[in-house]
């Protein structure tokens, strides 16, 4: 498995279930070219972090909260699979974390119906 990890938040490019296998090539290959451009470093075999907090908060700007949301979805579902007691917990972040963009998303689309 491959895991991009920091304090709280995990991107997998692991197989996910219902994904084929170029998914996991492009997944892996979008990891190589991160990684070589200095965004992400290698903290581990297959785990990744963001090499700096201004390229995390940059990351988290520029992607919208739907995917935001999809995205937690996906590394929870990952975490899910390990089934050990760290994997769990992380898991739980990002059931959290996609829960709070579920909100805000949805609180979003509220005012901007009211307008």
């Amino acid at each position: 498995k491959k895991k991009i990890m920091d304090e709280s938040s995990s991107i997998s490019s692991s197989p996910i279930s219902n994904t084929t296998q170029s998914n996991d090539i492009v997944i892996y290959s979008f990891l190589q070219n991160a990684v070589s451009e200095q965004y992400l470093e290698e903290i581990r075999d297959g785990e990744y972090q963001f090499s700096h907090d201004k390229i995390k908060s940059v990351f988290q700007t520029l992607i919208s909260l739907e995917d935001k949301k999809e995205l937690h979805l996906m590394i929870a579902k990952e975490y899910i699979k390990d089934e050990d007691l760290s994997s769990m917990y992380r898991a739980a972040i990002h059931m959290n974390c996609a829960t709070t963009d579920h909100m805000e998303l949805m609180n979003n689309n509220n005012n901007n119906d009211g307008s």
